[in-house]
């Protein structure tokens, strides 16, 4: 919704608890529709980051309702050629491969975050139209698809595009990304420079709910991710993830401060 998109709704399960309570009303708040979020009698999930001393991050997630979400929560009737839907991995990989399937068949735009679980088959990436993954995750995802994986981003990107016959982006943190579409067209993307790092937490989410509220809009790509990569790097000027998230003005703003997407050869 901050990024411009006009309808935008919520698919997943949640407990009935204080919790769960607090996170609808800030959905609703934001005017996300929620009546997509079913009731679970297990706890609500939890994602809590963990630094040690020596800086190192450490990620733990307790997926509790969220794993018994099913794609039959989302309806035929909104799966249409006009619609966009936003995956990430926090939901059970059976029943994303699932609703991958039957939004293909049915011409909707999808968009798959690959986090935090990378447990992808080549039938499923096929059903992806744009794939958005960072380096290691990239990495990791081409070794078990059996490709030749290099280090180099780009190469990874356009494995990954040629395997799936989509668009992949790998975002490479402060580097910004790459990004190669399915006709071997590669990117590179700048990201906006910021003056302190507050918190990275919310940048993920940002960069994703932003690139998919554009392309839902129909702008080329190549824009789509010079916005995303702004809120992106926007996000990590606060703290927190939800509160984190730029507005429209925000992102529009600071255009002028990064260059725009280069085509580069392959």
């Amino acid at each position: 919704m901050r990024a411009g998109a006009d309808k935008v709704a919520l698919v997943g399960k949640i407990s009935d608890d204080e919790m769960s309570n607090h996170i609808l009303t800030k959905l609703r708040r934001e005017g996300v529709m929620t009546s997509g979020v079913a009731q679970s009698a297990l706890p609500t999930s939890t994602h809590i980051t963990i630094r040690d001393p020596a800086g190192r991050r450490f990620e733990v997630i307790a997926t509790g309702a969220n794993a018994e979400t099913s794609h039959e929560q989302v309806p035929d009737e909104i799966l249409t050629d006009k619609a966009l839907l936003l995956l990430q991995t926090d939901l059970s990989a059976a029943e994303n491969a699932t609703l991958l399937e039957r939004a293909k068949a049915r011409g909707t735009k999808t968009v798959m975050n690959l986090a935090p679980s990378i447990e992808m088959s080549k039938k499923t990436l096929k059903n992806i139209d744009y794939l958005i993954v960072n380096h290691d995750e990239a990495k990791r995802l081409g070794a078990q698809l059996d490709l030749k994986v290099e280090n180099d981003a780009m190469k990874m990107a356009e494995g990954l595009a040629q395997t799936g016959d989509l668009h992949c982006i790998i975002t490479l943190g402060a580097r910004g990304a790459v990004a190669v579409t399915p006709d071997r067209v590669g990117w590179e993307v700048p990201a906006l420079p910021i003056e302190a790092l507050i918190d990275h937490e919310g940048a993920e989410d940002a960069y994703c709910g932003t690139f998919a509220a554009f392309i839902y809009q129909g702008m080329p790509f190549a824009r789509a991710l010079k916005r995303a990569s702004v809120a992106g790097s926007l996000a990590c000027t606060k703290p927190g993830i939800q509160e984190s998230f730029p507005y429209l003005d925000d992102i529009e703003k600071n255009l002028g401060r990064v260059e725009d997407p280069k085509q580069v050869d392959l």
